[in-house]
Parts: structure tokens; C-alpha cells; sequence
């Protein structure tokens, strides 16, 4: 492996349990794009303190339930193909179309839907108008169960979703209205106080007052020194100016350190260390003129290292992006290691352990049977 992002499950966990402190509402865990580049398998390690799980598609969804039986929603309406797809009758999806509904009434199956309504991000959701015929159509359905009435936050800021919030909230009485326990929901993490009946928190679940739960690391696979007029790395873009030792770290591009990170920084042995040269596929060089360091010397791109702290947010300001796109393109070749001390029994296994089996018990009583 080229490297190993760091999960600290403690304190994701804690996060968790501080924002649950927050709201009576139900706590849905947002793991879509691999859990925010951490991992599908951090589910395991949370299901005990969430009540549901959100995912982007049908793909994603039959992944995770192979680790909770908790109930996922789909969160970006499916087509009638993709419902198909569907193995785990624990999984729930997103509709915004009464064709859709009224397709799922010629089926033989059960579905449990969540509505997703248009509260002025434009991308998906259904208008009111819609919204009422989806209503009137799920009604007389006796194989549709509407379990949800959700929308999205487009913006961070209190009048942004005061606004959005009262939009919805024409959408939600319709529906508690109609049926009953029906979960509404709109808010995120920064939302709390337009909760609803369930809040859904993504890159929450690894920020807490600016603290990270994800370290990524590497190792140096190399030393060399350099003399002034020696090129480092592709397209002569670093020339040396005096003598230096330079260090070669095995994580590249298609590890997902951005090439834009060339000139930033790095920590070892709790010293900033500047990457030099184009950042390659597979490694980039960092300047340790000064710091006695050897091959096997840990490299730390965000995370702590000795008394110096680098945020994943850093990097994303660098690259001129946001953390997101730094955590979902950290790719598969980069090991994920999971830090669990807590001291409690998740699916029959102690949380200490890191496994990639899916509890077999909870997968085979969860299956999905097509008619």
C-alpha cells in the first residue's frame, strides 16, 4: 500500500453522540461516495449509536447492508432498472416522480419511499403540484409504504435555510396530513434547529470544532542527495539552487494527492517539509535538507504529526476546492485503518477487530426477495 488514511472511530463517535445531544430527531449517518472516502466499513463501527444510513444509489446501498440492518435510504431517485437491483429489504429510496410510484404499483414487491421535494436547489425533487399527485397516488397503493418526505440544504447560512425550511414545511404537513409516521426531513449537521423528525450528517461525522477525525500517512521509500542544478521531477519545474536532500513519498495523483499540492507542505518528525517538482501517479518529493530523517520515516499529509497539525481543510484551500474532493478522491489503493478503543460489542465482534466480512446472520435474514 502507498499509504494509510487513519480513521479515529472514537471520536467520530463522539461527534455523534454530541450532536444527537443536540436534537430529539433521529440521526441518519450520510456514507455515500465509500463514507466520504473513509470507507463503507466505518459503518459497522456506528451502527449501534444512528438510526438510518443515506447513501447516493442502489449500488452503494446493497454494499452497505452488508454491514448494518439498519435502514438506508437511496438518496438520489433511482430509475425503475436500479430498484431492481435492490437485494436488502432494508434499504429505502428517494422519488420525485408519480410515474415512478406508479410503477411500483404494478409490482408485487413492498417499496418504502422518501419523497424528495424541491426547496429551491433545483436538483432533484418534485414540485408541490407533483408532490400532490405522488401523494394521492402512493394512497391507494397497498405495496408502497411512504416512510419519508425529505430536502436539502443548498446553503449554510440561518435566512438561506429559514427560507428553504418554510418551503418544506408546506410539503411536510401535507404529508403528516396523509400518512402516519412519516419521517421529515431537511436538515444537516449546521441545521440542527430545523431539524424535523431526522437530521442527516455526512462530513459532519468527521468535524468537530475544527478537530478531524482522519489522518493520512506515508512513508519515505527514498533518499537521495542533490546538487545545485539537479531537476526534481517531471518538466524541469524545480531546478536546485544549493544542495538539498530530497525524499521520496509513494503516494501520487492516483492516490489522490492533488497536483496542485506541489509547493505545499508536509509533516515529519514534526517539521513542515515542502513538496518539490510535479507531483507524479505514484510519489511526490519533499525537501528534508536539515531534518535527519531515514527511509521509513513517516510523512504525515494531514493529521498530526509531533507538535504541528495540518487540516485536510488546508489542503483544500491549496488546491482551491473543498474538503470533499480531497477525502472521496483519496483512492483504493491508500489502506484504511480503523482506531477503535472503545469498549463495546458491534455485531457479535469485539470493535477492536478490523474485518472485511459482513455480519452473515444480519445479511442472509436481510436478503431481498424478488418476486
Amino acid at each position: 500500500m502507498s499509504g494509510t488514511l487513519n480513521v479515529f472511530v472514537d471520536q467520530i463517535r463522539d461527534n455523534i453522540i454530541k450532536i444527537k445531544s443536540q436534537t430529539k430527531a433521529k440521526f441518519c449517518a450520510v456514507v455515500k461516495a465509500n463514507a466520504y472516502g473513509v470507507g463503507i466499513r466505518l459503518a459497522k463501527y456506528i451502527c449501534d449509536i444512528v438510526d438510518y444510513f443515506a447513501v447516493a444509489n442502489v449500488l452503494e446501498a446493497n454494499a452497505l447492508a452488508k454491514y448494518s440492518g439498519k435502514p438506508i435510504l437511496v438518496l438520489s431517485p433511482p430509475s425503475i432498472e436500479d430498484i431492481k437491483k435492490i437485494k436488502y429489504k432494508n434499504i429505502e429510496f428517494a422519488v420525485d416522480r408519480v410515474e415512478i410510484v406508479e410503477e411500483l404499483k404494478r409490482q408485487k414487491e413492498r417499496f418504502k419511499i422518501h419523497v424528495a421535494i424541491n426547496s429551491g436547489m433545483n436538483r432533484y425533487g418534485a414540485n408541490f403540484d407533483e408532490f400532490l399527485k405522488i401523494v394521492e397516488s402512493a394512497k391507494k397503493s397497498e405495496n408502497i409504504c411512504m416512510r419519508g418526505v425529505f430536502s436539502h440544504f443548498y446553503n449554510s447560512d440561518f435566512l438561506t435555510m429559514e427560507k428553504q425550511h418554510k418551503i418544506a414545511t408546506k410539503f411536510f404537513d401535507v404529508a403528516r396530513a396523509n400518512f402516519n409516521d412519516v419521517l421529515c426531513h431537511i436538515s444537516n449537521s449546521g441545521g440542527l434547529m430545523f431539524a424535523e423528525d431526522m437530521v442527516r450528517v455526512g462530513i459532519g461525522l468527521y468535524f468537530n470544532e475544527n478537530k478531524c477525525a482522519l489522518s493520512l500517512e506515508s512513508k519515505i521509500c527514498e533518499i537521495r542527495k542533490i546538487q545545485p542544478g539537479d531537476i526534481v521531477s517531471y518538466n524541469a519545474h524545480f531546478v536546485a539552487k544549493s544542495k538539498k536532500t530530497i525524499a521520496v513519498v509513494p503516494l501520487g495523483y492516483a492516490d489522490g494527492i492533488n497536483r496542485k499540492l506541489s509547493g505545499c507542505s508536509v509533516i515529519v518528525k514534526g517539521q513542515e517539509c515542502k513538496i518539490v517538482g510535479d507531483i507524479c501517479m505514484d510519489c511526490f518529493m519533499i525537501d528534508v535538507t536539515g531534518v535527519d530523517v531515514s527511509v521509513g520515516e513517516r510523512v504525515t499529509i494531514f493529521g498530526k504529526n509531533g507538535k504541528r497539525y495540518n487540516s485536510v481543510c488546508n489542503l483544500a484551500k491549496w488546491c482551491d476546492t473543498i474538503c470533499y474532493e480531497i477525502l472521496t478522491g483519496i483512492s483504493c489503493r491508500v489502506k484504511r485503518k480503523y482506531n477503535a478503543n472503545y469498549h463495546r460489542k458491534i455485531q457479535g465482534k469485539k470493535t477492536g477487530e478490523r474485518s472485511d466480512r459482513p455480519n452473515k446472520t444480519n445479511t442472509s435474514e436481510n436478503k431481498r426477495q424478488h418476486v
